[in-house]
């Protein structure tokens, strides 16, 4: 009975090898199955890091670029905007003193027209008090053409005397 017994513990040792030898290999399948996992999981943990912190120093570097990019924007626009004050400027400066020398040139052509046409009316004027004095000197009136010869005369006689 002892064999039986020991012959028994030998089966069952034997049956209890082959079902942990059929579980080890199914636990071998499983423990490499969640290694594999575990592996896989750790890269993916890690690809994460550093697709995150990629795109962190992505953001950080685009942010970077914009204010740059931002900052000789405003001063271009600042230059451009200064340029185009400056030019309009100049461009008015040059229209207001245009439009100056015109309305300048003209007033003095008035100005000149009025001038001869006073001188013209002058003329008259003293023409009509000459004759009305002459008229009244002489007794009779005298035509401006021999007037004026009167008076040549009398500025070259006073020329000749050394009057003036």
């Amino acid at each position: 009975m002892v064999q039986i017994l020991v012959l028994a513990s030998i089966i069952v040792v034997l049956v209890m090898s082959l079902v942990l030898a059929s579980l080890s290999l199914k636990h071998q399948k499983l423990l490499k199955e969640y290694f594999d996992l575990k592996e896989r999981l750790k890269k993916e943990t890690t690809e994460k890091r550093v697709l995150e912190k990629a795109r962190r120093s992505l953001e950080l570097g685009v942010e970077r670029l914009v204010e740059r990019e931002m900052a000789v924007t405003g001063e271009t626009l600042s230059q451009v905007s200064k340029e185009i004050k400056m030019n309009t400027a100049k461009t008015l400066q040059n229209e207001l003193k245009k439009r100056f020398d015109e309305e300048f040139a003209k007033a003095l052509a008035e100005i000149e027209v009025y001038k001869k046409t006073k001188l013209v009316e002058v003329d008259k004027s003293i023409n009509k008090i000459i004759e009305t004095t002459t008229r009244q000197v002489l007794g009779e009136a005298i035509d401006t053409q021999k007037h004026e010869e009167l008076v040549l005369n009398a500025l070259a006689s006073a020329k000749k005397e050394n009057v003036f």
